[in-house]
């Protein structure tokens, strides 16, 4: 049997560094990036909190007011970005966490904190707007 001797291959693949932001990164404008982000990064975060406590769409719809098919469409990878980043917080706040809000300078800060830990504290500030679950 005959061995074949492998010859390394270059990669011819381009990679570019992200921003922090694929919004941004596949094409968007910096605002409209910058929104479907913290939409995105809230929608997670209810759907973390979800997981986290074990609750299903229907209880979860008690809790928040809301449909079943609401909170399902709030989780959804394709259909967060329906909601405003208001509603989408006023939700993750009935969940039972903190909305803080600071100005500094000209900057708004606006923290995300659960009532049950101190952990899990999320900041906005300036484009970049991460959120974490607690």
């Amino acid at each position: 049997m005959a061995t074949k001797e492998s010859k390394d291959m270059k990669n011819t693949s381009k990679m570019t560094t992200s921003s922090g932001n694929v919004f941004k990164d596949i094409g968007f404008d910096d605002g409209t990036a910058a929104v479907l982000k913290v939409k995105a990064d809230l929608s997670c975060a209810i759907r973390a909190h979800l997981k986290k406590h074990k609750l299903t769409q229907a209880k979860a719809a008690k809790i928040l007011g809301i449909k079943q098919p609401e909170v399902s469409a709030i989780c959804s990878p394709t259909k967060f970005d329906q909601y405003t980043i208001d509603y989408l917080m006023a939700k993750y706040v009935r969940l039972g966490h903190r909305l803080e809000t600071k100005t500094i300078g000209k900057r708004h800060i606006f923290t995300l904190t659960s009532t049950k830990q101190a952990s899990g504290v999320t900041t906005y500030a300036g484009t970049q707007k991460n959120i974490a679950p607690s």
